[in-house]
């Protein structure tokens, strides 16, 4: 783990679940170093860390001022609903990610005998098929209601009709006072163009 005091930050959950080998590659130092060198574009350690933080920020503030209900777009592995809770006074909680993924947190939850909040509800989605109204009508989402959505990660992997559709979806059943975040890169990154440096 990097022990460096900007990069350290509050989750205690991740390193619960990571697999033993990634365990292994975060305690080396030097192997965590070499893996970062060949295998992450330059800047992305530091901008992966930088954005959770900002996120976990939102995330928090959010919970303390009372909002109504947050959605987590692609949840994937997330944990701030679990690191949190604590924070929590009543804000309803909505992950949206692939049925998959979703299976594959709760069973790693279970196995590490972390217990989901009663506040938090799953909603298996296919971000390119799927309703995303419908979904989360069916889930409880109120319309109306004072939101926080976060897409952290997710945009660049969503096609432009999901990306448009998604939008949408934000500004028809937000109320006053909620809150958008998201981030993008260029896809030419993705594809490892290697034309944006950093």
């Amino acid at each position: 783990m990097d022990k460096r005091e900007c990069y350290a930050g509050p989750d205690n959950i991740a390193y619960v679940l990571v697999p033993p080998f990634f365990k292994l590659l975060l305690k080396s130092g030097w192997i965590s170093k070499l893996f970062r060198r060949y295998f992450f574009p330059n800047g992305i350690y530091e901008y992966v860390i930088a954005r959770t933080k900002y996120f976990d920020a939102v995330f928090t503030e959010a919970l303390e001022h009372g909002f109504d209900q947050i959605v987590i777009f692609g949840a994937g592995f997330d944990s701030r609903v679990l690191r949190f809770n604590y924070k929590n006074r009543g804000t309803r909680i909505f992950e949206i990610d692939a049925p998959i993924t979703q299976r594959e947190k709760l069973e790693a939850y279970q196995l590490k005998k972390l217990v989901v909040p009663g506040n938090l509800l799953f909603v298996p989605i296919n971000f390119n098929k799927d309703s995303l109204a419908d979904k989360m009508a069916q889930a409880g989402f109120v319309a109306g209601r004072k939101s926080l959505f976060l897409l952290e990660g997710v945009t660049m992997y969503l096609s432009q009709d999901a990306i448009e559709n998604t939008f949408m979806f934000i500004s028809d059943v937000s109320a006053t006072g909620s809150i958008i975040v998201f981030d993008y890169i260029y896809a030419g990154v993705l594809r490892k163009e290697n034309k944006y440096y950093g």
